[in-house]
């Protein structure tokens, strides 16, 4: 087993991007100040229109964190993972996300802030 420890959560939430029009190329969670980072611990993802799509989290202007990951072309498809331990950004950088495909999407990201 593993067990991640963190010091005193400082915030968190859950941030909704939508695709408006267009693929998801943004951040989604701005970045959250000096020597705190952002912990990923769940992602929702859904698509309004039947295209292969795929999403994929990635560190603001950066490398991936999370995926790709992909969906069949049928309307309506979705994803909804929960990361067991959760996803540890850089201290003060932003998490992103790029998505194909599909111009009608949603994407949920639920995390916390802590010092790290």
């Amino acid at each position: 087993d593993h067990v991640e420890t963190v010091g005193a959560i400082t915030g968190g939430g859950s941030d909704n991007t939508a695709c408006g029009g267009s693929v998801i190329s943004a951040d989604v969670i701005g970045a959250p100040g000096a020597s705190t980072s952002i912990y990923v611990t769940a992602v929702t993802f859904s698509i309004g229109a039947a295209t292969a799509s795929s999403i994929k989290l990635t560190i603001s202007g950066g490398a991936d964190v999370w995926g790709p990951h992909y969906l069949e072309a049928i309307s309506g498809r979705g994803l909804h993972v929960v990361f067991p331990a959760p996803i540890k950004i850089t201290a003060n950088t932003a998490l992103a996300a790029t998505s194909t495909g599909a111009t009608t999407c949603t994407l949920t990201a639920n995390y916390f802030t802590a010092p790290g």
